[in-house]
C-alpha cells in the first residue's frame, strides 16, 4: 500500500517500534511490548517521527495522518489523544491484552 500512496504524492514513514522488526532483541519477551515503560518509549519514538516529518524540508507544514495496525492501532489511539499534530487517524485490527 505504501508504494501506491507514494505514487499519489503522500509521504510514508514506517518505523519499527520496540520488539518489532530490526528492534526485536533476540531472546527478549515480545509480551514486554505491553509494559508501561515500553508503551511510553514507543509513544516517544512516534513523537520523534512526527518531529522529523515536521522538520523535513519538503514535508513540514503538511497534515500528518497516522495509520496503525494491531499494536500500532492502540498506540495510535494514545498518540492522537496526546499529540494535536496528528490530523487524521485510521486504526485497523486493534488488539488489546
Amino acid at each position: 500500500a505504501a508504494k501506491a500512496w507514494t505514487r499519489d504524492g503522500l509521504a510514508v514513514v514506517a518505523p519499527d517500534l520496540p520488539f518489532h522488526g530490526d528492534r526485536m532483541v533476540e531472546g527478549s519477551d515480545p509480551a514486554g511490548v505491553h509494559a508501561p515503560d515500553a508503551v511510553l518509549r514507543s509513544l516517544g519514538d512516534l513523537a520523534r517521527v512526527i518531529d522529523f516529518v515536521e522538520g523535513h524540508d519538503r514535508l513540514g507544514g503538511r497534515p500528518i495522518a497516522f495509520l496503525g495496525f494491531s499494536m500500532g492501532g492502540w498506540l495510535g489511539t494514545l498518540l492522537a489523544a496526546g499529540d494535536q499534530r496528528v490530523a487524521g487517524l485510521c486504526l485497523c485490527v486493534v488488539g488489546s491484552k
